[in-house]
């Protein structure tokens, strides 16, 4: 199934590439509304494995935007989004049936009020929301997150800044005293903050094609995750809220929880007295200073040994120093190493 508007586009070609070569592409021309349109990104395999998130299939999508890819496997969920795809192809939307076994319930557009499962879950918060969200044009849930946060919920919110300067529904959070930050993702003049998730206090995340909209809410085919109970699937969310705030926000990271990594080096080009060092971008890897590094032990050598703290989710680059005993400094050849600090506490 494709959106028959965006086939009609003189730059999207790869419709015609699939049909050309056999495949069934099947046009969905929604016309509730002139900018309605099918927003799903879902994929099913094979019954048991579904593909959905924020992301577009497209080289900004997947390469250059900010965006969620989620995949799952579960063969109730894959049937849930089976039969969402058969009431799109037929035009006929049933009311949500109710919740399915799993910890994770699934609801459509236009059938099943997206706004109203995003208000009670912010009405339940005690703790904090970390709202990631492309486009957010809806008073109400501003409302309901000034309210959260007016009750003592920590709140914050990421938006994309292209998104932002045509509405003035984020300027309720800031007037609030709410931290907002607006993203510009400027690597090509069509990236975006494309993200749509909400984390609720640690253990409820929010998730899917659904930006706060009314034209998402009441026109499109849009999905949204409520992914409940699973604090892994939460931490893993808001290291990327984290990750954004280190690229585009001012201030102190409101992601705090640290993850402890496990350092394991060869290096067997060192004489008595040298020390192997772990230097990176981050300050607990000594911002680039290899003297303020991380100091690995060579009681196992030629294998260099160590721990670091990172804060959970965090983006980092990295390399090897040698501190030789003669006060000389060499460092690592070639281009940074990057990595991602885990938010799952069993993985180091």
């Amino acid at each position: 199934l494709w959106d028959a508007k965006q086939m009609e586009q003189d730059y999207n070609t790869l419709d015609d590439e699939l049909i050309a070569a056999g495949l069934n592409v099947v046009p969905v021309l929604n016309e509730r509304h002139e900018y309605a349109t099918l927003h799903h990104k879902v994929a099913i395999l094979d019954g048991t494995t579904v593909i959905t998130g924020s992301a577009n299939w497209s080289v900004s999508g997947l390469e250059y935007n900010e965006e969620t890819v989620l995949v799952a496997t579960s063969p109730v969920l894959a049937a849930e989004y089976d039969r969402e795809l058969d009431e799109v192809l037929s035009g006929w939307k049933d009311y949500r049936p109710g919740d399915i076994a799993s910890s994770a319930q699934l609801y459509f557009s236009p059938e099943d009020s997206l706004d109203d499962v995003i208000r009670a879950q912010i009405s339940a918060a005690q703790d904090h929301i970390y709202a990631a969200v492309f486009s957010f044009r809806l008073s109400g849930l501003a409302d309901a997150l000034v309210d959260a946060h007016q009750r003592g919920v920590e709140v914050y919110l990421i938006t994309d800044e292209k998104q932002s300067a045509t509405t003035s529904v984020d300027e309720i959070l800031k007037d609030a005293g709410v931290p907002v930050v607006e993203a510009l993702n400027a690597t090509t003049p069509y990236t975006a903050m494309h993200h749509k998730f909400v984390v609720v206090d640690g253990h409820t995340t929010l998730v899917g094609s659904y930006n706060w909209t009314y034209t998402a809410t009441v026109s499109n085919y849009e999905d949204l995750a409520v992914i409940g109970g699973d604090t892994e699937v939460a931490a893993a969310f808001e290291g990327e809220f984290g990750r954004l705030w280190d690229r585009y926000g001012d201030g102190d990271n409101p992601i705090v929880t640290t993850a402890t990594v496990d350092v394991a080096a060869h290096c067997d080009a060192t004489s008595w007295g040298d020390t192997l060092v772990l230097v990176g971008d981050q300050p607990e890897l000594g911002a680039w200073d290899p003297h303020a590094g991380v100091h690995l032990s060579g009681e196992h050598w030629p294998t260099w040994t160590g721990q670091v703290d990172l804060r959970a989710g965090a983006a980092f680059e990295y390399k090897l120093v040698l501190l030789a005993a003669d006060g000389s400094v060499r460092w690592e050849q070639g281009a940074n190493h990057a990595a991602v600090a885990p938010t799952d506490p069993c993985e180091s």
